[in-house]
């Protein structure tokens, strides 16, 4: 969903990534593991949205189950 709204946020952006996937796939039906590498941008897009929107908090506090004892 992050990707979604950051692309409707900046069209020129859009408009980039869509070329990029258009010229990469433009004569193929199917896409396959060779293409996804070939689409720098949309990684880059991808990467980046990820940075904005992390899917999960990045330091979670953390508590043990068990006690232990430090030698």
């Amino acid at each position: 969903m992050g990707n979604v709204r950051e692309l409707l946020r900046n069209p020129s952006i859009m408009h980039k990534v869509q070329t990029e996937v258009r010229q990469v796939i433009s004569t193929k039906s199917t896409i396959d593991e060779t293409d996804i590498h070939s689409l720098h941008f949309l990684n880059m897009v991808i990467k980046e949205t990820l940075r904005l929107h992390p899917p999960a908090p990045l330091m979670l506090p953390m508590e043990n189950r068990k006690q232990c004892e430090f030698v």
